[in-house]
């Protein structure tokens, strides 16, 4: 529980740190890193065996994100087009991301023993305890408005981990991975409605692609279930 506390609030923290710096299309762009290290992790750290169509599916998904990204990578090739808040960003993107596919190892191990419940709560206590621990670095005065905006991300921060947890009860690591990647539709209908920013083209055919990759897993799990159930 202490090492995925500090492994998520990690990544957590480092997320919050990529969307100060980055669009916010950028930043979760980046958090895609994570899916395809998880995939990787379970490999080897949980000893999973993953069969040929999770890997296509990953990489699939890859190829999606890299289209996606394709408007930006010009520039990130070329450093001195970036600014040094960017170069921030986008080092703490990738950093969190690691982190990020750590906490779902871990989940992982921890679900074989724990409730779903117990993994939130612990993580939710230390991130809570590490939180204050920034105190001194200088807190800002909140309005009502702000104070409302981070009561209702701590919310549905603790729904998702209590849903994740959940899904990492019932699926491998490598399973569950793939469907990170949808949050790539969600963020670009979250900007659309609330920020006015309408996903591009690469957006789009990225996005599709993601989407089709978590939604042939879900198939062929789905079918290899049915044939172990049939062969008895």
């Amino acid at each position: 529980h202490f090492g995925r506390g500090v492994s998520g609030s990690i990544s957590m923290f480092l997320g919050f740190v990529t969307v100060a710096c980055l669009p916010l299309a950028d930043a979760v762009l980046l958090g895609y890193a994570a899916p395809l290290m998880t995939v990787f992790l379970a490999l080897y750290a949980l000893k999973e065996r993953d069969p040929g169509y999770r890997w296509a599916g990953g990489n699939v998904g890859s190829i999606g994100v890299v289209i996606a990204l394709s408007p930006h990578l010009g520039a990130w090739h070329d450093p001195g087009r970036l600014s040094a808040s960017a170069i921030l960003g986008i080092a703490t993107g990738l950093v969190g991301a690691l982190f990020g596919a750590l906490s779902i190892i871990q989940i992982r191990s921890l679900a074989a023993t724990e409730a779903p419940g117990a993994i939130v709560f612990y993580y939710m206590l230390m991130t809570g305890v590490l939180g204050l621990m920034s105190m001194p670095f200088g807190w800002a005065t909140l309005d009502l408005r702000q104070l409302a905006l981070l009561l209702s991300a701590g919310l549905f921060g603790g729904l998702a981990n209590l849903l994740i947890a959940q899904s990492l009860r019932c699926a491998h690591a490598s399973v569950t991975a793939p469907f990170e990647y949808t949050t790539l539709l969600w963020s670009a209908l979250i900007s659309y409605s609330v920020f006015d920013q309408g996903p591009g083209l690469s957006v789009l055919v990225g996005g599709s692609l993601v989407a089709a990759s978590g939604a042939f897993t879900v198939w062929r799990e789905t079918r290899g279930m049915s044939e172990a159930r049939s062969a008895g």
